[in-house]
């Protein structure tokens, strides 16, 4: 019964943390969403433009080193905004470009963890035969989306962990995994959100749809998971009971 109770206080707070930022930071949330569709419509721009001036297996290589760069500072610009957003500080062009140059080096290195875990999960679970690279292996492809799943569920909070803890390189993912674990059922309704944000093409049909969902509804998810993260990670269950009984 306590457990339940925490679940809806922590996710209840984090909600109305949440208006409270739309309501008297809305300029944060706003600058988020057209970075993003800057970000991604710049990025689609120049990489079709590249395409068809130069051609070529080097421009393929010129195109994801130019997509991994614009990630990076993508993502810096949404780890600087989400923090101000989560403290309830007032963005400025100056708290902008600081915070890229602080997160853009953590997340250089997250990135790269990413991408080896990428590696090693498609040198295990290797779906195309040797004699024949088109016959799939049906059971290690399922056996491979299942391992990422896991994964991605376990390290839910990596992101959280980065921009709002003092951790880098793999202390982010080891973090943000004992805190999923130590927080698993408070935490289960931000893990589902950002799982189905994140996989919405299955079910967003339409181009507008799809813009929704990636540049207003996922920022707004982040947001609220970056409030319910600050309050489960600060606080334990019984100074959270406390609180509940003294509101």
């Amino acid at each position: 019964m306590t457990m339940f109770k925490d679940i809806i206080y922590t996710n209840t707070e984090a909600f109305k943390r949440l208006g409270t930022t739309i309501k008297e930071n809305f300029l944060v949330l706003i600058v988020m969403m057209l970075g993003l569709f800057a970000f991604d419509y710049v990025t689609n721009l120049i990489a079709g433009a590249l395409v068809i001036t130069l051609g070529g297996g080097f421009t393929t290589m010129l195109i994801s080193l130019f997509m991994y760069i614009l990630m990076l500072l993508k993502f810096s610009l949404v780890a600087s905004l989400l923090s101000r957003a989560v403290e309830g500080e007032k963005i400025s062009l100056n708290s902008i470009f600081m915070g890229y140059k602080y997160y853009l080096t953590k997340l250089v290195n997250y990135v790269f963890i990413t991408y080896l875990f990428g590696l090693v999960l498609d040198m295990v679970f290797s779906s195309g035969s040797f004699t024949n690279p088109y016959q799939v292996d049906h059971s290690l492809l399922y056996a491979k989306m299942l391992v990422n799943f896991i994964v991605v569920f376990i390290f839910n909070a990596s992101f959280e962990t980065l921009y709002q803890t003092g951790n880098n390189s793999i202390a982010i993912f080891t973090y943000g995994a004992k805190f999923f674990f130590n927080n698993f059922l408070q935490w289960l309704l931000a893990a589902i959100l950002l799982v189905i944000a994140l996989n919405s093409d299955i079910f967003a049909s339409g181009i507008i749809l799809k813009d929704l969902v990636s540049y207003v509804l996922m920022p707004i998810i982040f947001i609220y998971r970056g409030h319910l993260f600050k309050i489960l990670d600060n606080s334990s269950m019984r100074m959270r009971e406390f609180r509940r009984r003294m509101d």
